[in-house]
């Protein structure tokens, strides 16, 4: 993008806004991550792999006197869960309040219990978020190191492996390990450890003997304590 062919005042104000919608995304980075971002347009996606909820900001332009951007978003609100796209203008909130409406919708989704196991599963994946000591939790914020990338990554192709001759049909579980591996590099650590501790108690709730034979390759890969309390 040439800066130079589009006037300041319409720079200025992606600026501001854009800079506002990372900020929102990282305060809730628990439920949503930014899948792309350049210039005129973020694509904002739902942590939960199962999900193709996503909210995307593009588009800005300036007509009628007003700085306008599309709006496109699943689910639009709670009702019928449908994609749908508007133009809001810039000049108040009323960008960030669709946004922030919008991840609310998220979060309701996440702390949903239709059923009695649903408090198990959540149990489960808690106690593996917290056993997840391979990533530091001081370095939340920040990408994987490359190091730890690259063994976690292997790790997960080992783990793929075990499933893929596992009598179960582990397909899903396959398939978020393959998701993971690949946006690995645009998840912060935090992020990480939700999405493996969401796909490992999955596997738990599954087969503990399929649980414990992921934990005991954690340590052939130097992966340290990734899934070692499951051992026992």
């Amino acid at each position: 993008m040439n800066y130079k062919t589009e006037s300041l005042a319409y720079l200025k104000d992606i600026q501001r806004v854009y800079n506002k919608v990372r900020e929102v995304v990282e305060s809730k980075k628990d439920y949503v991550y930014i899948d792309f971002d350049d210039e005129k347009k973020i694509v904002i996606k739902d942590l939960d792999f199962e999900s193709d909820f996503h909210f995307i900001i593009h588009n800005p332009t300036f007509m009628n006197n007003k700085f306008m951007y599309k709006l496109t978003l699943k689910p639009y609100n709670a009702g019928p869960i449908e994609t749908k796209t508007v133009s809001v203008a810039s000049h108040n909130n009323g960008i960030f309040q669709t946004l922030t409406n919008w991840i609310s919708l998220i979060e309701q989704y996440e702390t949903l219990e239709l059923h009695p196991n649903s408090k198990v599963f959540q149990h489960y994946e808690k106690e593996i978020f917290k056993s997840f000591t391979f990533i530091d939790d001081e370095n939340d914020d920040l990408p994987l190191e490359r190091e730890k990338q690259i063994l976690l990554s292997e790790w997960i192709d080992e783990a793929i492996v075990i499933l893929e001759e596992d009598e179960g049909d582990n397909t899903q579980i396959i398939e978020e390990l393959k998701y993971l591996n690949a946006n690995m590099p645009k998840l912060n650590q935090k992020q990480i450890k939700l999405k493996f501790g969401r796909t490992m108690a999955k596997v738990k709730f599954t087969s503990i003997t399929l649980i414990n034979k992921l934990a005991e390759i954690s340590t052939s890969w130097g992966v340290g304590k990734l899934l070692d309390m499951f051992i026992h």
